[in-house]
């Protein structure tokens, strides 16, 4: 697990996005230049089609928000527990219920899979397949028809991309400009170039802004039944934060004598339990539970959490939540903590991240958040050696099986930059000494023959530790030991363990 995602799961112990209960995870994020609020207030999923009945009726619906990306990518529906197989999702934006436009996607999952639903305005009046399309291309992405299993993480699927930078994606209004987002066109809006009261469509026109249509986050949570005269007074929950406003930069050490991260005090019944729960009200994502914790004889809980600065920009933390606390059934009222991270742009203030979305915040454990916007698998090395487990025997020619066999896993298509150090000498350095391309399956196999060597002096025998690095992800370290049944120094993978030339 990541350090950033440990991080976060101690922080606010976001249970439900730190475990899984079996099978697989399928997560849909949508990319649209549909204006969301003034053009659709919700997008629903739904499983149309899966490999057993009952998971044809589960869906998701989720609050549109002005504040989110939604050219990048947002969350919009995450299954849980799925088994393996095919699937066919339907993604609607909905205006008030009725669906502006609609998205079949087809999927295989064997694997926890984060697919990107991709609609564009451009494809408004268009009818799917078209005269000259194949019979299978019914959806309609860019303004071309493509068929229902073509996505970004399925470019084979897809026609040639349209573009591979934003000159190459025309604007068509005044207050418009091209976006090329993974070889798909958007419309980037800029409501400045319109007059107050109206908003830039993706049509490339200013429109009205609809009335009611305001973008006021999702419905308060329910406090619990009031209290009663002369009964027990309502549970109380504090933060105190080291910014002012419930805010809490991330960037900072909070490490030192005195210093915290956030002292957060519940009051209730002597001897109570509260129960924390917690809202990501800048996600829409659903409640999770925080936590339980004693109150003491006095009816108080306290405690006080410190904490490194956190590397991650695109931590599933960033963001305004809504934190209350339950003792019997009864509810505090919410306290507003917003997470920021000074040395990130993305949300480099407690404003900027008080709308901020992670597109990466279901990621699980084997997983990394890739340019902040998808989850990628975290790299892992394998190499299999030809003489025990983490030895090779280099006075012998290695033809079949080979010396060794490296086996790099990760993101498609990635780089992958494999350091050494020689570990049985003291202070040697961490070298990068290659590197290897995935290929589009996220994987490279790489044997390595040799004939017998004859030089008892080289400068190879002794213990090794290897890495792979991978988008700045660094894999699991795999040991190797050079030794030379010739040589009576190094002749065995044992004594070599300790050599230094």
């Amino acid at each position: 697990m990541s350090f950033a995602l440990r991080f976060s799961c101690l922080l606010l112990a976001l249970v439900a996005g730190c475990t899984s209960d079996g099978g697989f995870d399928l997560r849909v994020d949508l990319r649209t230049d549909y204006r969301p609020v003034y053009r659709f207030q919700s997008v629903r999923v739904r499983i149309l089609e899966a490999p057993t009945d009952e998971d044809v009726r589960r869906s998701a619906e989720s609050p549109a928000s002005t504040g989110a990306d939604y050219l990048t990518g947002v969350r919009v529906g995450s299954f849980s527990s799925l088994p393996e197989g095919r699937y066919l999702l339907d993604v609607a934006l909905l205006n008030g219920g009725t669906p502006i436009a609609t998205r079949e996607i087809e999927i295989v999952l064997d694997q926890n899979t984060t697919v990107n639903a991709v609609m564009t305005a451009s494809c408004e009046g268009l009818t799917c397949p078209g005269t000259a399309d194949s019979s299978d291309a019914t959806e309609c992405v860019s303004g071309r028809c493509v068929a229902p299993d073509c996505t970004p993480e399925t470019p084979e699927a897809c026609p040639m991309a349209i573009c591979t930078s934003d000159s190459e994606c025309a604007a068509i209004g005044d207050c418009l400009s091209g976006r090329c987002v993974d070889g798909d066109c958007f419309q980037s809006p800029d409501d400045s170039a319109c007059e107050a009261g109206s908003f830039c469509d993706a049509t490339g026109f200013c429109e009205p802004i609809p009335v009611m249509m305001t973008d006021m986050g999702p419905a308060p949570r329910d406090l619990g039944p009031p209290r009663l005269d002369g009964g027990p007074p309502r549970p109380t929950l504090a933060f105190d934060t080291p910014q002012p406003g419930g805010c809490i930069d991330l960037g900072q050490d909070y490490t030192g004598p005195g210093e915290f991260t956030y002292r957060r005090t519940i009051t209730g019944p002597a001897r109570g339990s509260a129960t924390q729960w917690n809202d990501h009200v800048s996600c829409g994502d659903p409640e999770a539970e925080g936590g339980t914790f004693p109150l003491d004889a006095s009816g108080v809980f306290q405690d006080t959490f410190q904490s490194p600065p956190l590397p991650s920009c695109w931590d599933i933390i960033y963001g305004r939540w809504n934190v209350t606390a339950e003792v019997g059934g009864v509810r505090s009222a919410p306290v507003t903590v917003t997470y920021y991270n000074s040395d990130c742009p993305n949300v480099s203030t407690c404003a900027a991240a008080s709308s901020f979305c992670s597109p990466c915040r279901f990621c699980d454990d084997t997983e990394y958040c890739y340019s902040g916007l998808r989850c990628e698998p975290e790299p892992e090395l394998t190499i299999e050696t030809s003489n025990g487990p983490g030895c090779v025997d280099l006075g012998v020619e290695h033809a079949d099986p080979p010396a060794l066999n490296v086996i790099i896993t990760g993101r498609p298509n990635a780089t992958a930059t494999q350091y050494n150090q020689q570990v049985s000498c003291p202070g040697a350095s961490r070298d990068a000494a290659e590197t290897r391309t995935l290929n589009a399956a996220g994987r490279v196999e790489e044997p390595l023959l040799t004939g017998a060597v004859s030089d008892c002096g080289s400068s190879v025998y002794g213990r090794w530790e290897v890495e792979q690095e991978i988008d700045g992800q660094v894999s699991n370290t795999v040991e190797v030991v050079y030794y030379n049944s010739s040589c009576a120094s190094v002749a065995t993978c044992s004594t070599a363990r300790t050599h230094c030339p």
